[in-house]
Protein backbone atom coordinates (compact mmCIF):
# COMPACT_ATOMS: atom_id res chain seq x y z
CA UNK A 1 0.00 0.00 0.00
CA UNK A 2 1.22 3.56 0.57
CA UNK A 3 4.77 3.67 1.97
CA UNK A 4 4.51 -0.15 1.72
CA UNK A 5 2.18 0.02 4.72
CA UNK A 6 -1.11 1.73 5.51
CA UNK A 7 0.02 1.88 9.17
CA UNK A 8 3.06 3.92 8.20
CA UNK A 9 0.90 6.30 6.16
CA UNK A 10 -1.49 6.81 9.08
CA UNK A 11 1.41 7.59 11.42
CA UNK A 12 2.84 10.08 8.90
CA UNK A 13 -0.59 11.71 8.55
CA UNK A 14 -1.02 12.02 12.32
CA UNK A 15 2.53 13.32 12.78
CA UNK A 16 1.97 16.00 10.15
CA UNK A 17 -1.18 17.14 11.95
CA UNK A 18 0.62 17.13 15.31
CA UNK A 19 3.43 19.27 13.92
CA UNK A 20 1.05 21.57 12.04
CA UNK A 21 2.85 20.82 8.78
CA UNK A 22 0.22 21.82 6.22
CA UNK A 23 2.54 21.24 3.26
CA UNK A 24 3.23 17.65 4.37
CA UNK A 25 -0.36 16.77 5.10
CA UNK A 26 -1.57 18.13 1.74
CA UNK A 27 1.07 16.03 -0.01
CA UNK A 28 -0.14 12.95 1.91
CA UNK A 29 -3.76 13.66 0.95
CA UNK A 30 -2.75 14.03 -2.70
CA UNK A 31 -0.76 10.79 -2.51
CA UNK A 32 -3.72 8.95 -1.01
CA UNK A 33 -6.03 10.35 -3.70
CA UNK A 34 -3.65 9.27 -6.47
CA UNK A 35 -3.26 5.77 -4.98
CA UNK A 36 -6.98 5.21 -4.49
CA UNK A 37 -7.81 6.46 -7.99
CA UNK A 38 -5.23 4.13 -9.53
CA UNK A 39 -6.85 1.20 -7.75
CA UNK A 40 -10.44 2.40 -8.22
CA UNK A 41 -10.72 4.83 -11.17
CA UNK A 42 -14.29 5.79 -10.26
CA UNK A 43 -13.49 6.64 -6.60
CA UNK A 44 -14.34 10.23 -5.70
CA UNK A 45 -13.73 12.40 -2.68
CA UNK A 46 -16.77 12.57 -0.42
CA UNK A 47 -17.24 15.07 2.39
CA UNK A 48 -19.12 12.82 4.82
CA UNK A 49 -17.34 10.99 7.67
CA UNK A 50 -14.35 13.28 7.77
CA UNK A 51 -13.36 13.15 4.13
CA UNK A 52 -13.22 9.89 2.21
CA UNK A 53 -11.48 8.54 -0.86
CA UNK A 54 -13.16 5.23 -1.61
CA UNK A 55 -13.03 3.25 1.62
CA UNK A 56 -10.31 5.43 3.15
CA UNK A 57 -11.43 7.96 5.83
CA UNK A 58 -8.92 10.54 7.05
CA UNK A 59 -11.00 11.23 10.16
CA UNK A 60 -10.92 7.53 11.10
CA UNK A 61 -7.12 7.45 11.16
CA UNK A 62 -6.24 7.21 14.86
CA UNK A 63 -3.44 6.29 17.23
CA UNK A 64 -3.81 3.65 19.96
CA UNK A 65 -5.53 6.20 22.24
CA UNK A 66 -8.19 6.97 19.64
CA UNK A 67 -6.71 10.39 18.85
CA UNK A 68 -7.16 11.47 15.24
CA UNK A 69 -5.49 14.26 13.30
CA UNK A 70 -7.83 16.97 14.64
CA UNK A 71 -7.18 15.88 18.24
CA UNK A 72 -3.45 16.02 17.53
CA UNK A 73 -3.54 19.44 15.92
CA UNK A 74 -5.74 20.88 18.69
CA UNK A 75 -3.48 19.49 21.42
CA UNK A 76 -0.55 21.41 19.93
CA UNK A 77 -2.43 24.62 19.22
CA UNK A 78 -2.08 24.30 15.43
CA UNK A 79 -5.01 26.47 14.41
CA UNK A 80 -4.28 26.50 10.66
CA UNK A 81 -4.15 22.72 10.66
CA UNK A 82 -7.47 22.55 12.54
CA UNK A 83 -8.99 24.89 10.01
CA UNK A 84 -7.76 22.73 7.08
CA UNK A 85 -9.01 19.48 8.63
CA UNK A 86 -12.46 20.90 9.42
CA UNK A 87 -13.02 23.07 6.33
CA UNK A 88 -11.24 21.07 3.63
CA UNK A 89 -11.31 17.46 4.86
CA UNK A 90 -14.65 17.91 6.63
CA UNK A 91 -13.63 16.45 10.01
CA UNK A 92 -16.36 16.25 12.63
CA UNK A 93 -15.41 18.83 15.25
CA UNK A 94 -17.04 16.69 17.97
CA UNK A 95 -15.32 13.40 17.13
CA UNK A 96 -14.30 11.54 20.32
CA UNK A 97 -11.21 9.58 21.33
CA UNK A 98 -10.98 6.43 23.47
CA UNK A 99 -11.80 8.47 26.60
CA UNK A 100 -14.79 10.21 25.06
CA UNK A 101 -12.93 13.49 24.60
CA UNK A 102 -13.32 15.81 21.62
CA UNK A 103 -10.59 18.01 20.09
CA UNK A 104 -11.91 20.85 22.27
CA UNK A 105 -10.76 18.94 25.36
CA UNK A 106 -7.31 18.58 23.83
CA UNK A 107 -7.07 22.30 23.07
CA UNK A 108 -8.07 23.18 26.62
CA UNK A 109 -5.69 20.68 28.21
CA UNK A 110 -2.93 22.30 26.15
CA UNK A 111 -4.15 25.76 27.23
CA UNK A 112 -4.54 26.83 23.59
CA UNK A 113 -7.18 29.52 23.99
CA UNK A 114 -7.37 30.63 20.35
CA UNK A 115 -7.78 27.04 19.12
CA UNK A 116 -10.46 26.31 21.71
CA UNK A 117 -12.39 29.41 20.64
CA UNK A 118 -11.98 28.47 16.98
CA UNK A 119 -13.34 24.96 17.59
CA UNK A 120 -16.34 26.34 19.48
CA UNK A 121 -17.03 28.77 16.64
CA UNK A 122 -16.97 25.76 14.30
CA UNK A 123 -19.54 23.93 16.41
CA UNK A 124 -17.65 22.18 19.22
CA UNK A 125 -20.07 21.15 21.97
CA UNK A 126 -19.16 22.95 25.20
CA UNK A 127 -21.46 20.66 27.19
CA UNK A 128 -19.94 17.43 25.90
CA UNK A 129 -18.88 15.03 28.68
CA UNK A 130 -16.12 12.46 28.53
CA UNK A 131 -16.38 9.01 30.09
CA UNK A 132 -15.63 10.44 33.55
CA UNK A 133 -18.48 12.93 33.19
CA UNK A 134 -16.06 15.87 32.88
CA UNK A 135 -16.80 18.76 30.51
CA UNK A 136 -14.42 21.19 28.80
CA UNK A 137 -15.21 23.61 31.64
CA UNK A 138 -13.83 21.14 34.21
CA UNK A 139 -10.51 21.10 32.38
CA UNK A 140 -10.41 24.85 31.80
CA UNK A 141 -10.92 25.27 35.56
CA UNK A 142 -8.22 22.69 36.26
CA UNK A 143 -5.75 24.50 34.01
CA UNK A 144 -6.55 27.85 35.60
CA UNK A 145 -7.53 29.51 32.31
CA UNK A 146 -9.86 32.28 33.42
CA UNK A 147 -10.30 33.52 29.84
CA UNK A 148 -11.42 30.09 28.66
CA UNK A 149 -13.65 29.56 31.68
CA UNK A 150 -15.49 32.82 31.01
CA UNK A 151 -15.74 32.07 27.29
CA UNK A 152 -17.10 28.55 27.85
CA UNK A 153 -19.70 29.85 30.30
CA UNK A 154 -20.73 32.56 27.82
CA UNK A 155 -21.36 29.75 25.31
CA UNK A 156 -23.58 27.79 27.68
CA UNK A 157 -21.22 25.64 29.77
CA UNK A 158 -22.80 24.56 33.06
CA UNK A 159 -20.87 25.49 36.22
CA UNK A 160 -22.88 22.92 38.20
CA UNK A 161 -22.09 19.87 36.03
CA UNK A 162 -20.91 16.99 38.23
CA UNK A 163 -18.29 14.49 37.09
CA UNK A 164 -16.52 11.69 38.96
CA UNK A 165 -14.26 14.40 40.40
CA UNK A 166 -17.00 16.89 41.23
CA UNK A 167 -17.93 20.24 39.71
CA UNK A 168 -15.66 22.72 37.88
CA UNK A 169 -15.26 24.41 41.29
CA UNK A 170 -13.78 21.15 42.63
CA UNK A 171 -11.40 21.08 39.66
CA UNK A 172 -10.23 24.62 40.35
CA UNK A 173 -9.77 23.90 44.06
CA UNK A 174 -7.89 20.66 43.45
CA UNK A 175 -5.36 22.42 41.20
CA UNK A 176 -4.98 25.71 43.05
CA UNK A 177 -6.66 27.77 40.33
CA UNK A 178 -7.63 30.65 42.61
CA UNK A 179 -8.75 33.16 39.94
CA UNK A 180 -11.05 30.60 38.34
CA UNK A 181 -12.34 29.50 41.74
CA UNK A 182 -13.14 33.10 42.64
CA UNK A 183 -14.99 33.55 39.34
CA UNK A 184 -17.05 30.38 39.83
CA UNK A 185 -17.97 31.41 43.38
CA UNK A 186 -19.12 34.79 42.01
CA UNK A 187 -21.39 32.91 39.60
CA UNK A 188 -22.96 30.83 42.37
CA UNK A 189 -21.00 27.56 42.33
CA UNK A 190 -21.76 25.38 45.37
CA UNK A 191 -18.78 25.39 47.78
CA UNK A 192 -20.20 22.51 49.84
CA UNK A 193 -21.11 19.84 47.29
CA UNK A 194 -20.03 16.35 48.34
CA UNK A 195 -21.08 12.81 47.44
CA UNK A 196 -19.94 9.35 48.55
CA UNK A 197 -17.13 9.59 45.99
CA UNK A 198 -16.53 13.35 45.83
CA UNK A 199 -14.95 15.27 48.68
CA UNK A 200 -15.71 18.94 49.26
CA UNK A 201 -13.94 21.73 47.35
CA UNK A 202 -12.44 22.84 50.69
CA UNK A 203 -10.86 19.43 51.27
CA UNK A 204 -9.60 19.35 47.68
CA UNK A 205 -7.91 22.73 48.15
CA UNK A 206 -6.31 21.48 51.37
CA UNK A 207 -4.99 18.31 49.75
CA UNK A 208 -3.48 20.52 47.03
CA UNK A 209 -2.07 22.83 49.75
CA UNK A 210 -3.70 25.72 47.89
CA UNK A 211 -4.12 28.11 50.80
CA UNK A 212 -5.41 30.96 48.65
CA UNK A 213 -8.22 28.74 47.33
CA UNK A 214 -8.90 27.49 50.85
CA UNK A 215 -9.35 31.05 52.16
CA UNK A 216 -11.59 32.04 49.23
CA UNK A 217 -13.84 29.05 49.93
CA UNK A 218 -14.01 29.80 53.66
CA UNK A 219 -14.84 33.47 53.06
CA UNK A 220 -17.36 32.59 50.33
CA UNK A 221 -19.37 34.72 47.95
CA UNK A 222 -23.04 35.65 47.51
CA UNK A 223 -23.92 34.49 51.01
CA UNK A 224 -22.55 30.98 50.46
CA UNK A 225 -19.26 29.75 51.91
CA UNK A 226 -17.54 26.48 52.64
CA UNK A 227 -18.59 24.76 55.86
CA UNK A 228 -15.33 24.16 57.80
CA UNK A 229 -16.99 21.46 59.90
CA UNK A 230 -18.50 19.34 57.15
CA UNK A 231 -17.37 15.74 57.14
CA UNK A 232 -16.14 14.46 53.81
CA UNK A 233 -14.26 11.28 52.91
CA UNK A 234 -14.51 10.07 56.51
CA UNK A 235 -12.91 13.15 58.06
CA UNK A 236 -13.32 16.85 58.77
CA UNK A 237 -11.05 19.59 57.40
CA UNK A 238 -9.65 20.26 60.87
CA UNK A 239 -9.05 16.56 61.60
CA UNK A 240 -7.17 16.26 58.31
CA UNK A 241 -5.05 19.35 58.94
CA UNK A 242 -4.25 18.19 62.50
CA UNK A 243 -3.29 14.69 61.35
CA UNK A 244 -0.86 16.25 58.83
CA UNK A 245 0.53 18.85 61.24
CA UNK A 246 -0.59 21.77 59.04
CA UNK A 247 -0.50 24.66 61.53
CA UNK A 248 -1.26 27.42 59.03
CA UNK A 249 -4.28 25.52 57.73
CA UNK A 250 -5.47 24.95 61.30
CA UNK A 251 -5.26 28.66 62.10
CA UNK A 252 -7.22 29.58 58.96
CA UNK A 253 -9.88 26.94 59.63
CA UNK A 254 -10.38 27.96 63.25
CA UNK A 255 -10.46 31.65 62.31
CA UNK A 256 -13.38 30.78 60.05
CA UNK A 257 -15.43 28.72 62.47
CA UNK A 258 -13.89 25.24 62.52
CA UNK A 259 -14.87 23.47 65.76
CA UNK A 260 -12.03 21.41 67.33
CA UNK A 261 -14.56 19.32 69.26
CA UNK A 262 -16.11 17.74 66.15
CA UNK A 263 -14.82 14.25 65.48
CA UNK A 264 -14.28 12.39 62.24
CA UNK A 265 -16.17 9.14 61.53
CA UNK A 266 -13.67 7.14 63.57
CA UNK A 267 -14.65 9.19 66.62
CA UNK A 268 -11.31 10.99 66.95
CA UNK A 269 -10.95 14.72 67.54
CA UNK A 270 -8.32 16.88 65.78
CA UNK A 271 -6.39 16.92 69.06
CA UNK A 272 -6.17 13.12 69.15
CA UNK A 273 -5.08 12.99 65.50
CA UNK A 274 -2.29 15.49 66.16
CA UNK A 275 -1.15 13.58 69.27
CA UNK A 276 -1.19 10.22 67.48
CA UNK A 277 1.00 11.65 64.73
CA UNK A 278 3.43 13.38 67.07
CA UNK A 279 2.71 17.02 66.19
CA UNK A 280 3.62 18.73 69.46
CA UNK A 281 2.94 22.32 68.33
CA UNK A 282 -0.50 21.37 66.97
CA UNK A 283 -1.41 19.61 70.23
CA UNK A 284 -0.38 22.70 72.21
CA UNK A 285 -2.61 24.90 70.05
CA UNK A 286 -5.64 22.58 70.09
CA UNK A 287 -5.46 22.01 73.85
CA UNK A 288 -6.41 25.67 74.29
CA UNK A 289 -9.62 25.27 72.27
CA UNK A 290 -10.74 21.65 72.80
CA UNK A 291 -13.16 20.58 75.52
CA UNK A 292 -11.70 17.96 77.85
CA UNK A 293 -12.08 14.39 76.62
CA UNK A 294 -13.14 11.84 79.23
CA UNK A 295 -10.33 9.30 79.01
CA UNK A 296 -7.74 12.13 78.74
CA UNK A 297 -9.14 14.29 81.55
CA UNK A 298 -6.49 13.28 84.09
CA UNK A 299 -3.57 13.90 81.70
CA UNK A 300 -4.76 17.18 80.13
CA UNK A 301 -1.40 18.57 79.12
CA UNK A 302 0.57 18.42 75.90
CA UNK A 303 2.99 15.71 77.06
CA UNK A 304 0.28 13.84 78.95
CA UNK A 305 -2.07 13.68 75.97
CA UNK A 306 0.69 12.67 73.55
CA UNK A 307 1.76 9.81 75.80
CA UNK A 308 -1.72 8.60 76.73
CA UNK A 309 -3.16 8.36 73.20
CA UNK A 310 -0.81 5.44 72.59
CA UNK A 311 -1.74 3.60 75.80
CA UNK A 312 -3.83 0.46 76.28
CA UNK A 313 -6.60 2.54 77.87
CA UNK A 314 -6.79 4.65 74.71
CA UNK A 315 -6.99 1.58 72.46
CA UNK A 316 -9.85 0.20 74.60
CA UNK A 317 -11.65 3.53 74.37
CA UNK A 318 -11.34 3.67 70.57
CA UNK A 319 -12.46 0.06 70.19
CA UNK A 320 -15.66 0.83 72.09
CA UNK A 321 -16.12 4.00 70.05
CA UNK A 322 -15.79 2.07 66.77
CA UNK A 323 -18.42 -0.41 67.94
CA UNK A 324 -20.82 2.44 68.72
CA UNK A 325 -20.18 4.07 65.32
CA UNK A 326 -20.76 0.75 63.54
CA UNK A 327 -24.04 0.05 65.33
CA UNK A 328 -25.42 3.54 64.67
CA UNK A 329 -24.39 3.54 60.99
CA UNK A 330 -25.79 0.03 60.44
CA UNK A 331 -29.12 1.07 61.97
CA UNK A 332 -29.27 4.24 59.87
CA UNK A 333 -28.47 2.22 56.75
CA UNK A 334 -31.23 -0.26 57.48
CA UNK A 335 -33.74 2.55 58.09
CA UNK A 336 -32.88 4.26 54.77
CA UNK A 337 -32.99 0.93 52.92
CA UNK A 338 -36.51 0.31 54.20
CA UNK A 339 -37.51 3.80 53.03
CA UNK A 340 -36.12 3.06 49.57
CA UNK A 341 -33.47 5.80 49.76
CA UNK A 342 -30.62 3.71 48.39
CA UNK A 343 -28.16 6.59 48.10
CA UNK A 344 -28.39 7.37 51.82
CA UNK A 345 -28.46 3.67 52.71
CA UNK A 346 -25.24 3.07 50.74
CA UNK A 347 -23.68 6.06 52.49
CA UNK A 348 -24.44 4.74 55.99
CA UNK A 349 -23.39 1.18 55.14
CA UNK A 350 -20.09 2.62 53.90
CA UNK A 351 -19.62 4.37 57.25
CA UNK A 352 -20.37 1.12 59.05
CA UNK A 353 -17.77 -0.66 56.91
CA UNK A 354 -15.17 1.91 57.86
CA UNK A 355 -15.73 0.97 61.48
CA UNK A 356 -15.77 -2.78 60.72
CA UNK A 357 -14.59 -3.68 57.19
CA UNK A 358 -15.13 -7.41 57.76
CA UNK A 359 -18.88 -7.51 58.39
CA UNK A 360 -20.34 -9.73 55.67
CA UNK A 361 -23.95 -8.64 56.20
CA UNK A 362 -23.20 -4.93 55.87
CA UNK A 363 -21.19 -5.64 52.72
CA UNK A 364 -24.11 -7.61 51.33
CA UNK A 365 -26.60 -4.86 52.02
CA UNK A 366 -24.34 -2.29 50.39
CA UNK A 367 -24.19 -4.61 47.36
CA UNK A 368 -27.99 -4.58 47.37
CA UNK A 369 -27.97 -0.76 47.43
CA UNK A 370 -25.72 -0.65 44.36
CA UNK A 371 -28.00 -3.13 42.60
CA UNK A 372 -31.10 -1.06 43.41
CA UNK A 373 -29.40 2.14 42.22
CA UNK A 374 -28.59 0.38 38.94
CA UNK A 375 -32.31 0.51 38.13
CA UNK A 376 -32.30 4.34 38.29
CA UNK A 377 -31.98 6.60 35.27
CA UNK A 378 -28.19 6.72 35.00
CA UNK A 379 -26.01 6.64 31.90
CA UNK A 380 -24.60 3.27 30.83
CA UNK A 381 -21.15 3.96 32.22
CA UNK A 382 -22.54 4.73 35.69
CA UNK A 383 -24.75 1.65 35.55
CA UNK A 384 -21.72 -0.49 34.72
CA UNK A 385 -19.82 0.89 37.71
CA UNK A 386 -22.77 0.28 40.02
CA UNK A 387 -23.02 -3.31 38.81
CA UNK A 388 -19.28 -3.87 39.33
CA UNK A 389 -19.50 -2.36 42.83
CA UNK A 390 -22.44 -4.65 43.61
CA UNK A 391 -20.46 -7.67 42.41
CA UNK A 392 -17.31 -6.75 44.34
CA UNK A 393 -19.17 -6.24 47.62
CA UNK A 394 -21.15 -9.46 47.20
CA UNK A 395 -18.04 -11.49 46.42
CA UNK A 396 -16.28 -10.05 49.45
CA UNK A 397 -19.33 -10.93 51.55
CA UNK A 398 -19.22 -14.50 50.20
CA UNK A 399 -15.53 -14.71 51.07
CA UNK A 400 -16.20 -13.60 54.62
CA UNK A 401 -19.25 -15.85 55.16
CA UNK A 402 -19.45 -18.63 52.56
CA UNK A 403 -22.30 -20.29 54.46
CA UNK A 404 -24.52 -17.18 54.29
CA UNK A 405 -27.14 -17.80 51.54
CA UNK A 406 -27.95 -14.15 50.91
CA UNK A 407 -24.32 -13.34 50.07
CA UNK A 408 -24.54 -15.77 47.14
CA UNK A 409 -27.94 -14.36 46.15
CA UNK A 410 -26.54 -10.82 46.07
CA UNK A 411 -23.63 -12.06 43.97
CA UNK A 412 -26.10 -13.61 41.53
CA UNK A 413 -27.97 -10.32 41.29
CA UNK A 414 -24.75 -8.50 40.43
CA UNK A 415 -23.80 -11.02 37.74
CA UNK A 416 -27.29 -10.59 36.28
CA UNK A 417 -26.77 -6.83 36.05
CA UNK A 418 -23.46 -7.49 34.29
CA UNK A 419 -25.31 -9.86 31.94
CA UNK A 420 -23.02 -12.76 32.82
CA UNK A 421 -25.90 -15.15 33.26
CA UNK A 422 -23.88 -18.36 33.55
CA UNK A 423 -22.11 -16.92 36.60
CA UNK A 424 -25.48 -15.73 37.95
CA UNK A 425 -26.84 -19.28 37.62
CA UNK A 426 -23.89 -20.64 39.62
CA UNK A 427 -24.33 -18.02 42.36
CA UNK A 428 -28.09 -18.55 42.68
CA UNK A 429 -27.51 -22.33 42.74
CA UNK A 430 -25.13 -21.91 45.69
CA UNK A 431 -27.73 -19.76 47.46
CA UNK A 432 -30.37 -22.46 46.94
CA UNK A 433 -28.00 -25.18 48.13
CA UNK A 434 -27.71 -23.32 51.44
CA UNK A 435 -31.41 -22.37 51.68
CA UNK A 436 -33.58 -24.46 49.29
CA UNK A 437 -36.83 -22.89 50.54
CA UNK A 438 -35.93 -19.30 49.62
CA UNK A 439 -38.49 -18.14 47.04
CA UNK A 440 -36.41 -15.22 45.74
CA UNK A 441 -33.43 -17.50 45.02
CA UNK A 442 -35.69 -20.05 43.33
CA UNK A 443 -37.14 -17.46 40.95
CA UNK A 444 -33.78 -15.81 40.30
CA UNK A 445 -32.24 -19.19 39.48
CA UNK A 446 -35.03 -20.06 37.03
CA UNK A 447 -34.79 -16.67 35.31
CA UNK A 448 -31.00 -16.85 34.98
CA UNK A 449 -31.19 -20.44 33.74
CA UNK A 450 -33.72 -19.41 31.08
CA UNK A 451 -31.41 -16.64 29.83
CA UNK A 452 -28.49 -19.06 29.56
CA UNK A 453 -30.65 -21.59 27.67
CA UNK A 454 -31.94 -18.90 25.33
CA UNK A 455 -28.42 -17.71 24.55
CA UNK A 456 -27.29 -21.25 23.72
CA UNK A 457 -29.97 -21.75 21.05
Amino acid sequence: MIFNSQTVFIQAFLDAAYLGDLHAIKRLVALMKKTVESESPNAQFKVENGGRFGDISFEAMQDHDGLNALHKAASRGKIKMCEYLIDELKFNVNVTDAEGQTPLFEAILGKHVSVAKFLIERGADVKKTNYKGSTPLHYAAEKGSLELVKFLISKGADIHEISEDGSPLHSAAAHGSSEVLNCLLDLGADPNYISPIVMSPLMKSMLAEALDCMVLLLKGKRGSKADPNRRTSNTTPLCYAASEGKLEMIHKLMANGADPNITDYSGLTPLEHAALNGFHAVVELLLQHTSKIGYLDSVWSCDGVMQHVNSEDARTHWKEKQKEIFENAEKDGKDELEKGDYVKAEYFYTQAMRADPADAIVLGYRSLCFAKLHADDFDEQTKQKLAVNARDDAQYSVGLRPSYPMAHYWEGQAWTLLEEHDKAVAAFFRALSLDPSDKASQKAYRDARAKVDKASH
